[in-house]
């Protein structure tokens, strides 16, 4: 499976939108003109600005839009979707960065897959027996996956299997947290989008956030998470998330690379952002004490 590399000049809408229908042109070609309900999922998972590097660039959002309505249907209903999580709530997190305003000026709906009808799903996953799997993923005619390329202290790297993981519409997650690898293979053994584009105009390396203006994409998940480990300096098959998705067939960890070269690295090979299992037990046995007491007396 190919995995497409973009640079964009800047972080602008038109040069972003350029780089969009090169993806497109590329991966769904020919898209049927029966397509009318269209899902999005950025990656919202707090209230950080996209500034930080953390979420999704509501630019890339925003183009992405302009896109749909241009080039496959104009009068398409587009959802922006995300869910509760133990410490966000999706209607406050949609209006701190900027989607109430976005949503009004594109014409688009916002929707909590917390709050959706779902469909009780059985499987035999590594750690999920059964999994509510919102309606909405069965009723969109295209669903596509926007994560943010990022590190992370749980997982490595955070980019299309990990922003699936938001797709969960339970909100106490952190519950999943001593599984969080097996997780997210099981989510993504479920939910299949027709494309993931990943956000990398802003990006955080250790040192802080910093514009990189590049835009990687494929409709394999796992191919584009193998990219984005390199990329981090991480093996992908040490990446535990990515390697259990292979396994089950989810898609490949040795795809084409197209388009441009990565030469800034997102993290330096000597520095370690990840955290050895037994500091992670101890991190979320802590947070997990202070969540409950902060729930307990409706914090939220």
């Amino acid at each position: 499976m190919n995995v497409i590399v973009i640079k964009v000049g800047k972080r602008d809408n038109l040069e972003i939108k350029k780089a969009i229908e090169s993806i497109f042109d590329m991966f769904l070609p020919k898209i049927p003109v029966k397509i009318s309900q269209i899902l999005i999922k950025p990656n919202l998972c707090y209230y950080s600005d996209y500034s930080t590097g953390e979420t999704t660039d509501p630019i890339v959002v925003d183009s992405l839009i302009d896109y749909i309505r241009e080039h496959i249907n104009t009068n398409s209903q587009i959802y922006v979707a995300e869910s509760d999580a133990t410490a966000m709530r999706t209607k406050y997190v949609f209006k701190a960065l900027g989607y109430e305003k976005l949503a009004k000026e594109k014409h688009v709906n916002l929707i909590n897959l917390s709050e959706m009808p779902f469909t009780e799903v059985k499987l035999n996953g590594y750690y999920l027996k059964t999994f509510k799997k919102p309606t909405i993923f069965d009723e969109a005619d295209l669903y596509i996956n926007l994560p943010k390329i990022k590190l992370h202290p749980l997982t490595k790297i955070s980019c299309a299997l990990k922003n699936q993981y938001g797709c969960n519409p339970i909100s106490y997650k952190i519950q999943y947290h001593p599984h969080l690898d097996e997780v997210i293979a099981d989510i993504n053994s479920v939910l299949k989008p027709g494309i993931n584009i990943a956000d990398g105009i802003i990006l955080k390396k250790m040192s802080g956030p910093f514009y990189s203006n590049i835009l990687m994409a494929s409709k394999d998940p796992v191919a584009l998470d193998s990219v984005v480990a390199k990329f981090a300096n991480y093996n992908p098959r040490k990446v535990r998330h990515i390697m259990l998705s292979s396994k089950v067939g989810i898609g490949t960890l040795n795809p084409s690379i197209i388009g441009e070269e990565i030469t800034v690295k997102l993290r330096d090979k000597n520095l370690s952002y990840s955290l050895a299992r037994s500091t992670k037990k101890l991190i979320y046995q802590v947070y997990k004490n202070i969540m409950n007491l902060l729930l307990k007396i409706d914090c939220f």
